[in-house]
C-alpha cells in the first residue's frame, strides 16, 4: 500500500479525514456517545458520492485483515442485487410500512433506572404510536 493511501485511511480511521458528499452534506462517519467512530450508510437516495464515501469509509475503518472478507461480502450482496433485479424479483418479498400504519410498531424500552440510586426500575415499553 502507498504511503498516501495509508495517511488517507489513519485519516480516516481516527477522524481527522472525513469523507462526504458536497451535493447533499453528507459526512461518512459520526463519532458516537461513547466516542467511537463509526461509519453511517447514507440515506438511500441512489447518490453515487454518497455511496463512494460511506463504501471508502467502511472499507478503510475495517482492520486490514478482514477488508478482503468485507470486499466479498459487498460482492456477494451487489451479486444477489443484481440478479433478483434481473428476475424482477428484486422488493417483492418484503412490505415497506408508513410509520402510522397499524401494521408498523417500533417497541423500545426507555431508560428505567433511577437517577438518584441507579437502580432499575421496571422498563417502560413504548409503541410509536405512543411516540408521537
Amino acid at each position: 500500500m502507498n504511503e498516501a493511501l495509508q495517511i488517507l485511511i489513519e485519516g480516516i480511521c481516527t477522524g481527522a479525514t472525513r469523507l462526504t458528499c458536497e451535493k447533499h452534506g453528507y459526512v461518512a462517519a459520526q463519532t458516537r456517545r461513547s466516542g467511537h467512530l463509526v461509519p453511517v450508510p447514507p440515506p438511500p437516495r441512489g447518490c453515487p458520492n454518497c455511496l463512494k464515501a460511506y463504501f471508502y469509509t467502511d472499507w478503510a475503518m475495517t482492520p486490514a485483515n478482514k477488508r478482503q472478507e468485507r470486499l466479498d461480502e459487498l460482492s456477494e450482496v451487489i451479486h444477489h442485487v443484481v440478479e433478483y433485479e434481473q428476475k424482477g424479483s428484486f422488493g417483492k418479498d418484503f412490505e415497506l410500512y408508513e410509520p402510522g400504519d397499524p401494521r408498523f410498531q417500533v417497541n423500545f424500552h426507555k431508560d428505567a433506572a433511577d437517577d438518584d440510586t441507579g437502580e432499575d426500575k421496571k422498563p417502560i415499553v413504548l409503541t410509536d404510536s405512543e411516540l408521537n
